[in-house]
């Protein structure tokens, strides 16, 4: 027995309408976006250069200095953070520093957050990768400016 083609036609359209009526009526999943520029942040503050060893875990921390202000915190082994002020004159940089006072080693790694007149600028995000293959742990960060 064979299926008029009017029938058929009804029929795919009628099993398309329910298809699509199922997915209108189903749940939607979706992500709702923040920005964490809009949301006050608790930061400690914390003087520059900063002991690792004494920070408190899942806290954000906040570096003030005449050339620049910004907020960091770690992800794993890595830096994030978001420069709230920055003299663009100059790069900024942190020093991941192998004694907690950050004074000179040869074990120290320098990393840049920014170049001169480029991003991070005002509320802008950055992010520093531990460095790869080192099988020591720092136990100082010095954020600072060169000329």
């Amino acid at each position: 027995m064979q299926i008029p083609a009017t029938i058929e036609k009804t029929l795919i359209f009628l099993v398309t309408i329910y298809f699509i009526g199922f997915q209108l009526a189903a749940p939607a999943y979706s992500f709702e976006s923040i920005s964490l520029k809009k949301y006050k942040t608790q930061a400690t503050k914390v003087d520059n250069p900063v002991d690792l060893t004494r920070l408190p875990i899942n806290k954000t921390f906040q570096v003030n200095s005449s050339d620049f202000v910004l907020q960091f915190f770690f992800s794993g082994p890595d830096l994030l953070g978001i420069v709230f002020k920055r003299d663009l004159d100059k790069p900024l940089l942190v020093k991941w520093c192998f004694f907690r006072n950050c004074e000179e080693s040869l074990f120290d790694y320098v990393a840049v957050i920014a170049q001169p007149h480029g991003p991070p600028l005002a509320n802008g995000f950055f992010e520093t990768k531990f460095p790869p293959g080192l099988s020591y742990h720092f136990q100082g960060l010095y954020f600072f400016t060169r000329d």
